[in-house]
């Protein structure tokens, strides 16, 4: 009987655990979403990654990025995978990363010209791509994947203000 009650809770654990494992949670992405982030940080200096599933070099990146949040449990570092994909899917992907928690915001269907347009100006949907704001508003853009020197720099700009 306590075999039976213990492969229950097991079963159960693994459920409920892979599905929020961490407090890892995952929102949708939408120009609402994109305002409301903007508006929360207004004042602020912060940094928004861009990413995608179908995305090697972005794969390449998130465990850096994943250590580096980890770590330093900054509150000033958005994440955005911009495919459309299921928030499941990329919470699991985010978890296979290494990401334990976070905010993460994923598409969950194709981004519109306009929602890209109002992340930055010249993004066309390149992924992976770095955005830091500054307190300011003024925006520095990074396209292409960032080694763990360059990460180390922009979670410092932003955690230091």
């Amino acid at each position: 009987m306590n075999t039976r009650y213990g492969l229950i809770g097991l079963i159960l654990l693994f459920f409920f655990g892979f599905s929020n494992a961490g407090g890892l949670n995952v929102q949708p992405f939408d120009e609402g979403t994109w305002n409301e982030i903007q508006a929360q940080h207004e004042g602020q200096e912060w940094l928004v990654q861009i990413w995608a599933v179908s995305c090697s070099a972005c794969m390449q990146e998130l465990p850096i990025w994943a250590k580096y949040i980890d770590k330093h449990k900054n509150d000033h570092v958005i994440f955005v995978q911009a495919d459309a994909a299921s928030l499941d899917r990329t919470q699991v992907l985010l978890q296979q990363m290494g990401f334990k928690a976070g905010k993460h915001y994923s598409a969950t269907h194709e981004l519109e010209d306009q929602l890209r347009f109002s992340v930055h100006p010249s993004w066309q949907g390149e992924t992976p791509a770095t955005l830091i704001i500054h307190r300011n508003g003024k925006k520095e853009w990074v396209l292409g994947a960032m080694n763990e020197k360059q990460i180390s720099q922009a979670l410092k700009e932003t955690a230091s203000k």
